[in-house]
């Protein structure tokens, strides 16, 4: 594919990746409809093989295209971590640390209102996989450049370190890669020791660095989880407590309606044995009275 047809396609993608994804497939269609119409079949094809990005990749691209100036803290943390984990500075750490976990948390709302302008709701694995990719950009900067870049199709997640398992599809020409605020780091980027024994030291060393930047992460995210956990049991106790009222409350109406039946009951017998007695009066009354019309009747006759 030529520079022409690459710096189409470029455009292409730019617009495809700024889409909520429902709208993403009827637009490719239409702009491979578009290519091939105009008699570019190569563009067209590589228009067709542009992935659909699911809510995690639509959040990413949309808080880098329009947050990315927030983002840019978290990278130069990033950054700074590396350093301080290098200098062995926990008490710098344990300060970045604080600072990664706002930047982190001001993001995700950020996505959240972005999702809810959309009309669309971010799930808790959504809100993890978001996470995982900002700590992905955190801790590498070609991840951080796969972030910024807007096109990603899926979260961000570390395997390694700097191992990232997300394509940044149809990559951005040099000059609209965004621009990055990075801290220069140190230490890792120094020539390569010659002697044996420095070398085995500054791979001991890189090997801890990974492993403390996982163990941060993996901290972040228990802890994370650990304030979910505790939220959801808060919810959970309110409910028990709403629902124990509920029953005290339908309990009481419950002795309420049976006194009232009581005494409906006892009114009732009583009005029944009134009524009784009030036939059994009708009924002498009745006798009473046809004894004086017969009376009165004999007297007639006599």
């Amino acid at each position: 594919m030529g520079s022409e047809a690459s710096d189409e396609l470029d455009e292409v993608a730019d617009e495809l990746y700024s889409l909520v994804p429902d709208e993403f497939i009827a637009e490719r269609n239409r702009q491979e409809k578009q290519a091939k119409a105009a008699g570019n079949p190569d563009l067209a094809a590589a228009i067709h093989g542009l992935p659909k990005p699911n809510i995690v990749g639509w959040l990413a691209n949309q808080l880098a295209r329009q947050h990315a100036e927030e983002i840019a803290p978290l990278i130069d943390i990033g950054a700074a971590m590396r350093e301080a984990t290098r200098e062995l500075s926990m008490e710098q750490l344990r300060d970045l640390t604080a600072k990664q976990r706002q930047v982190v948390n001001a993001l995700v709302q950020q996505a959240k209102v972005i999702a809810s302008a959309a009309e669309k709701t971010v799930s808790e694995e959504n809100r993890r996989g978001l996470e995982a990719t900002l700590h992905a950009a955190l801790a590498d900067e070609q991840a951080a450049h796969l972030l910024l870049a807007g096109r990603l199709t899926g979260a961000l997640r570390r395997s390694g370190f700097g191992d990232e398992e997300a394509a940044l599809i149809a990559p951005a020409p040099p000059s609209r890669r965004p621009k990055l605020r990075l801290v220069p780091s140190t230490g890792s980027d120094a020539e390569t020791p010659s002697d044996p024994a420095a070398r085995r030291n500054a791979a001991a060393l890189a090997r801890a660095e990974e492993i403390l930047s996982e163990a941060m992460a993996q901290a972040e995210t228990v802890g994370a989880e650990l304030e979910a956990a505790r939220g959801e049991f808060a919810a959970a106790q309110q409910g028990e407590e709403s629902a124990r009222d509920n029953v005290d409350r339908l309990r009481a109406e419950l002795e309420d309606a049976l006194d009232a039946q009581r005494l409906a009951e006892r009114e009732a017998r009583r009005r029944q044995t009134q009524l009784e007695r009030q036939e059994l009066a009708t009924r002498q009354a009745r006798r009473a009275l046809e004894k004086a019309v017969q009376a009165r009747d004999d007297l007639a006759g006599d």
